[in-house]
């Protein structure tokens, strides 16, 4: 008799944990949707509110995590978009580069330089060859006058994408800084391939004759 109680409790309980893990997975879709909805109209506010609905059930999920920080993002409140991309990146056992590229949002609106060059060596710590920490890496130096770190950081991605529109009109600069001018002019043509009205490229083309 104890034995068949047990049983018949035991699938009472699994029925309800079932059902509630259920619930809280269309809750999730529903509150998901209507989020992107609102984001889609611009809505940025509303689609935050949709998402803290889901912050205390959905703690530590990856994705409510990651969308929080890009909403807290879009509504300027940086310190909580900081604090939610770092949870995605926790929870994606600190090798999530898109949480990390998130992360740069926030930190690049509020000119913390330092800690956004941080992020971008984590990441190429995962990927030696990630396109947007490799360029990113590069602009920021090139505005420093760190010529020689941007070139390095610039030519490592110019192998891969030789096109590239603005990897060629950076590097353009940073030779033409470092008084390479032939190798300048090269950079700044292919760019102008790019885009034939680029007043930046066309003034390093005509700088460097």
């Amino acid at each position: 008799m104890k034995k068949r109680l047990y049983l018949i409790t035991a699938l009472i309980f699994f029925t309800f944990l079932t059902n509630n893990c259920k619930d809280l997975t269309e809750d999730k879709l529903t509150v998901f949707n209507k989020s992107i909805q609102y984001e889609q109209e611009k809505k940025y506010d509303l689609a935050l509110k949709e998402m803290q609905k889901l912050q205390k059930e959905f703690s530590e999920d990856y994705f409510t995590n990651l969308r929080l920080g890009w909403l807290y993002f879009n509504n300027k409140s940086y310190s909580e978009s900081i604090k939610y991309y770092n949870n995605a990146n926790k929870l994606a056992g600190n090798k999530s580069i898109e949480a990390l590229l998130g992360l740069t949002y926030p930190l690049d609106a509020q000119t913390k330089n330092d800690e956004l060059i941080n992020v971008y060596k984590r990441i190429l710590e995962i990927d030696n060859n990630n396109y947007t920490a490799n360029l990113k890496l590069g602009i920021i130096y090139y505005y420093q006058k760190n010529y020689q770190n941007a070139k390095s950081f610039l030519t490592k991605i110019h192998n891969f994408y030789s096109s590239d529109y603005y990897i060629n009109l950076y590097l353009g600069w940073t030779y033409f800084y470092l008084n390479n001018k032939n190798a300048a002019k090269h950079h700044f043509i292919y760019a102008l391939i790019n885009d034939s009205n680029d007043s930046s490229a066309k003034q390093g083309l005509a700088s460097c004759r």
